[in-house]
């Protein structure tokens, strides 16, 4: 197959801080040395073309962060607050061993320094036990561990040894460390047969839940995965991730009573902390779709919907407050009964993003066109 010109066009520049839809990102360093062949990063040229599996610590001015300069990032940031859910290395893997070090210094400064915040961590990479140990020493903090496991056995898809993200997901579960399963991307293209069975039991006995997702391509990301002689998959575009609703249904069958299994990132770590969902997923869906849902139509671990219905809306000084700390000084708004807010004029999808984790409240202006995903288009049984 002919390869394909890279271009760029989806690409984001490196930022120390970067707000997500799940979270808000902290980068002290960009790179990795798994370099699997759907990483997301392709589509950055920063990490694409930087050098290969090597991992570069950021900089301020020239000068390499240490722990104490991300530390102070994080404290002066506008859009940290106590209630932002905070991840750390999202463009690394904070558990390498080029990161570990400063990863320990980070989470131990933050914590003595009584920050409350969730902290995620993402990883393919097994720790030692004095790191485990550290993490779950945190008294201040909620950090949760969230292991990329999809079983793929072809080094051509992922690189990092199986067996040891099994032992990790062990360790963390001795310690009681709160750990989520990432089952993605799933690639319809790529499964073995019975492979989502042989991944639930291996690991979905360890984990507090399992969040299941599909693959974003860019020319970038295809380029790589023809370089490995690998099935493209076939996608609808390349702004969102594909994931067929038959493969959704297989894996909710197949992790039933094992594991609850989510959607999104958010859904799981709030469910798993027992807090209302920090997107307002549910939220969304009773103003989009003009209807009283009861539950959340996405799958969910059972009570989570009561949780996430049960939340108490933000007052106006709090939001005006808050939107006073993005620059929206003169922004109208109005908090509707049900406590979701309309802003009156479009702002972007990182300043509505902010907004919800800080209020759990579903926030949005008047014109947005949603998509709305095909798991949520039907009625999905809460899980024990």
């Amino acid at each position: 197959m002919k390869s394909i010109q890279k271009s760029y066009n989806y690409s984001n520049e490196f930022h120390i801080a970067t707000q997500m839809k799940s979270w808000m990102a902290i980068n002290p360093s960009f790179g990795c040395v798994w370099d699997c062949a759907y990483c997301i990063q392709h589509k950055d040229k920063f990490f694409d073309t930087s050098s290969y599996r090597r991992i570069h610590k950021a900089k301020i001015e020239g000068e390499v962060c240490t722990p104490e300069d991300i530390v102070t990032e994080i404290m002066v940031n506008p859009r940290i607050s106590s209630k932002t859910p905070i991840m750390l290395y999202n463009f690394s893997d904070p558990f390498l061993p080029q990161n570990i070090h400063d990863l320990e210094s980070i989470l131990t400064i933050l914590d003595k320094r009584k920050f409350t915040n969730i902290v995620g961590l993402i990883t393919r990479t097994f720790a030692d036990t004095d790191t485990l140990d550290s993490i779950a020493s945190l008294q201040n903090l909620k950090p949760i561990i969230i292991i990329s496991y999809t079983g793929y056995n072809n080094v051509a898809i992922e690189r990092g040894p199986l067996v040891k993200r099994v032992e990790l997901a062990k360790e963390l579960k001795e310690r009681k460390i709160r750990t989520l399963q990432y089952l993605r991307p799933i690639v319809k293209e790529w499964l073995e047969p019975d492979q989502i069975k042989r991944v639930r039991d291996e690991i979905g006995h360890l984990v507090d839940g399992v969040v299941m997702s599909g693959i974003r391509l860019t020319p970038e990301i295809i380029a790589k995965i023809n370089s490995r002689g690998l099935p493209i998959p076939r996608v609808q575009n390349y702004t969102n991730k594909f994931f067929p609703k038959e493969l959704q249904d297989e894996i909710l069958r197949t992790y039933e009573g094992v594991a609850p299994v989510y959607r999104y990132t958010s859904c799981a770590v709030s469910a798993t902390l027992r807090i209302p969902d920090y997107n307002a997923h549910l939220g969304f869906f009773r103003e989009t779709q003009q209807k009283a849902f009861s539950r959340c139509p996405l799958p969910c671990r059972e009570g989570q919907s009561e949780i996430c219905l049960n939340h108490k809306p933000v007052d106006e000084t709090r939001f005006r407050y808050l939107l006073n700390r993005i620059n929206h000084n003169n922004l109208g708004f109005t908090i509707k009964p049900s406590g979701a807010i309309i802003v009156d004029k479009e702002i972007s999808k990182y300043d509505l993003s902010f907004l919800r984790h800080n209020t759990s409240c579903h926030i949005d202006y008047a014109e947005n066109k949603h998509h709305v995903d095909q798991v949520a288009r039907m009625e999905v049984k809460s899980q024990k």
